[in-house]
Formats: C-alpha cells, sequence, structure tokens
C-alpha cells in the first residue's frame, strides 16, 4: 500500500498548524513534511518545525537540477518543495504539510502516481479567521484583508484535482475532521 502525502490548505490564520498537529498528536505514523524557504528564521522557534531554511544559491541549484518546485514568494523571499526530500520521508511514514492552493496542485502533479496525495481545504468561519488573525497579533488591516481574501479565492477556486474541503463554520467536530488524517481510510 502507497503511504499518503495528507495536504492540508487554508489561507493565512485558517488554522493549518492547529489541525496538522491534532492530526499528528492522534495519529503517530504521520510526519510533518517540510517546506523550503529562504527568508529567515522567526525567533519563536515554531518555524524550525515547519521549514528547511535555505540561501537563495541553494535554492537556485535545487530548481535548475530539478529538484525543487517553487511554490511562491512573499516578501522578497521565496518558498519551494524539495521533492527528494519528500519522497525520502513518505518512503518511510505518511506524512502532512501546509501549503496554498497552487502548491498542493503542483505536488498533486509531481507525486500522486508514487504516494496517494489527500487535500484538505480548511474553509474556516468568518469569525474564526478573525479571532486567529487576532490571536496571532495580526492587527493591522491589510493582513487582515489579505487572510479574508486569501480565505475567498481558496472557496471560489476551480480546482484541477480532488479536495476535500473541511468547513469549519460553528463548531466543528474534532473527530470527524481528525478522521480525514487517517492514514487506514485513505
Amino acid at each position: 500500500m502507497k503511504n499518503t502525502l495528507f495536504v492540508v490548505v487554508g489561507a493565512r490564520c485558517s488554522g493549518k498548524n492547529y489541525w496538522m498537529d491534532k492530526a499528528l498528536a492522534k495519529f503517530p505514523n504521520l510526519k510533518i513534511i517540510l517546506s523550503n524557504t529562504t527568508r529567515p528564521s522567526r525567533q519563536d522557534g515554531v518555524d524550525e518545525r515547519t521549514y528547511h531554511f535555505w540561501a537563495n544559491a541553494e535554492f537556485d541549484r535545487e530548481i535548475a537540477a530539478g529538484r525543487l518546485i517553487e511554490t511562491g514568494s512573499h516578501s522578497g523571499f521565496r518558498y519551494g518543495l524539495h521533492i527528494p526530500y519528500i519522497e525520502a520521508e513518505l518512503g518511510q511514514k505518511n506524512g502532512v504539510i501546509a501549503l496554498i492552493p497552487s502548491a498542493a496542485e503542483m505536488i498533486f502533479g509531481r507525486l500522486n502516481d508514487a504516494f496517494s496525495v489527500k487535500i484538505l481545504a480548511l474553509q474556516p468561519s468568518f469569525s474564526l479567521l478573525m479571532a486567529n488573525t487576532h490571536r496571532r497579533g495580526i492587527k493591522t488591516n491589510g493582513e487582515i484583508l489579505t487572510a479574508i481574501r486569501e480565505d475567498t479565492e481558496l472557496r471560489l477556486r476551480k480546482w484541477a484535482i480532488p479536495i476535500t474541503a473541511v468547513d469549519l463554520n460553528g463548531t466543528p467536530e474534532d473527530e470527524k475532521i481528525l478522521d480525514l488524517f487517517n492514514p487506514e481510510r485513505s
């Protein structure tokens, strides 16, 4: 049986890391798959569990070799997925990663033949999205509007791949949502 990569997709502050953490606690056969970035690590230490930090030269070299999919840039920093790392990790365990929608489609296209790729698109309520932005210290109107725009785009997106929409409106039942991460059900 092929190992599964669970891809959690959502706007910023939609709860991607929250659901990944809960899934990892419930299913010990899951492993976080790290993305790559050229930005510096934040001081809070949270980044080290979701990113590998690379210099631009290393990023360029891996792209030229066809081993890295650049998934986007933000504030002058680049983000990407290192395919050999992902393949090695999924060769041993089921994995979970948080991505933006376009990156989810890229990874699905690149890995779905070798592994089972399951996309879980988070759709939080407006009040949850706003509460999460404030909890994370995001207070500027521009950043809040960006989170709202990303969430709206995700809801309206015409997906080219199969997804499971995870409705977080109201009070979600944790067990029902966590069951979506169960590798036995994939």
